[in-house]
C-alpha cells in the first residue's frame, strides 16, 4: 500500500507542477505583451504582429481559464497532502508495539481513506502516472530495466493527452 500511496504523491506533485507552470507562463506572457514597452514596439511593427500577439494572449488566457490552472494546481496540492497524511499514518503502523487486531483495523481504515481520496481525484493521466512510478523506482534504487519506457512524444505531451499505456513496455538494457 505504501508504494501506491507514494506513487500517488509523486503523480500529484507532477500535475501540480504542470498547472503551476502553465499558469505562470500565461501570466508572464500576458504581462510581457501587455506592458507599455512591448506595446510601443508592437505599434511600430507591421499590423499583423499586433494581431498575432493580441490573439496569442487571448488564446492563452482562454486556455488558462478553461484549464482552471490555479484551481487545478491547488486541488493536486491538496490531494498530495492527503496522500502524505496517509503515508505518515502508515509509517506509524510499523511500530512493533501495535497488537495484531488494532493493526488490521488501522490498515483497513487506511485503505478506506485511500479509496475515498481516489474517488475525489480527477481522471488520471496514465502516462504521468507511469512517469511518477518510474521516478519512485529510481528513488528506491531499482534498476532501469524495472522501469517503463515512455516515448519522448508521450512524455512531452503527458499532461495534455490521455495516452493509452497498454502498449508501453519495460526498458531494455
Amino acid at each position: 500500500m505504501a508504494w501506491a500511496i507514494d506513487a500517488s504523491v509523486r503523480y500529484h506533485e507532477r500535475r501540480q507542477a504542470f498547472y503551476e507552470r502553465s499558469d505562470s507562463l500565461v501570466n508572464a506572457l500576458n504581462l510581457i505583451v501587455g506592458s507599455g514597452a512591448v506595446l510601443a514596439i508592437i505599434q511600430s511593427a507591421p499590423s499583423w504582429v499586433v494581431v498575432v500577439s493580441s490573439a496569442m494572449v487571448a488564446i492563452l488566457s482562454l486556455i488558462n481559464i478553461t484549464m482552471r490552472s490555479s484551481a487545478m494546481a491547488s486541488l493536486h496540492a491538496q490531494l498530495k497532502q492527503r496522500y502524505i497524511g496517509l503515508l505518515i499514518r502508515l509509517e506509524k503502523l510499523d511500530e512493533p508495539t501495535i497488537s495484531e487486531e488494532p493493526f488490521r483495523d488501522e490498515l483497513r481504515k487506511l485503505r478506506e481513506a485511500r479509496l475515498l481520496i481516489e474517488g475525489e481525484e480527477p481522471t488520471i493521466f496514465r502516462v504521468v502516472h507511469v512517469m511518477a512510478h518510474n521516478e519512485l523506482l529510481m528513488a528506491k534504487g531499482y534498476d532501469d530495466t524495472d522501469m517503463w519506457h515512455v516515448p519522448w512524444y508521450k512524455a512531452l505531451s503527458a499532461n495534455w493527452i490521455r495516452w493509452d499505456t497498454s502498449k508501453l513496455s519495460k526498458r531494455s538494457k
